[in-house]
């Protein structure tokens, strides 16, 4: 299941036992409701049933794991967003599509012209180049946003219109 429909879910269920303006709080149970999945045997349960903080910042260890070996091979994802992480049973985190990855190494012409990836998600780097972006720095940018997601179940730059949403990165105007 990919972060992306588990941050859906889960914001459903919420919504549907909302009072008045208030959430009914959040659990892991809610978590492991949205993924879907069990454990699968000798699978590593990152989901706490008591606690979605707990969980949420053991998956997210889970995918910066990932995208450390992935640094460490020089490669650079720039695209990780909520879609590119599926969740498998117990929480474990699979990063997916490394298709717009690249080498940060920008001596060997590695450089992207061009402005490629999930706008919502850009770093603010890459929305004021126009440029994909080059470095690990946006890969934890990128995390940071998931994070954000998976806290407060909403994008941290909603909107459709790109010029819009770039500006809203490029100033750091996230939703509260």
């Amino acid at each position: 299941t990919a972060i992306a429909d588990v941050i859906e879910r889960a914001r459903r269920e919420l919504e549907r036992g909302a009072h008045g303006n208030r959430l009914p709080p959040r659990d892991g149970e809610l978590l492991a409701r949205s993924i879907g999945r069990e454990a699968s045997p000798g699978g590593r349960e990152l989901v706490d049933p008591h606690d979605w903080y707990r969980s949420v910042a053991r998956i997210l260890l889970e995918i910066a794991r990932t995208l450390e070996a992935a640094h460490g091979r020089k490669v650079v994802h720039r695209d990780l967003k909520p879609a590119n992480v599926m969740l498998l049973g117990g929480g474990a985190p699979v990063v997916l599509d490394f298709g717009l990855a690249g080498s940060p190494d920008l001596s060997k012409g590695s450089v992207t012209e061009g402005l490629y990836g999930s706008v919502a998600y850009l770093a603010p780097e890459q929305a004021k180049s126009q440029r994909v972006g080059m470095d690990v720095r946006t890969d934890v940018y990128q995390l940071g946003l998931i994070l954000y997601e998976l806290l407060t179940l909403r994008r941290a730059f909603p909107g459709t219109a790109i010029g819009a949403v770039l500006e809203k990165i490029e100033h750091g105007d996230y939703t509260l």
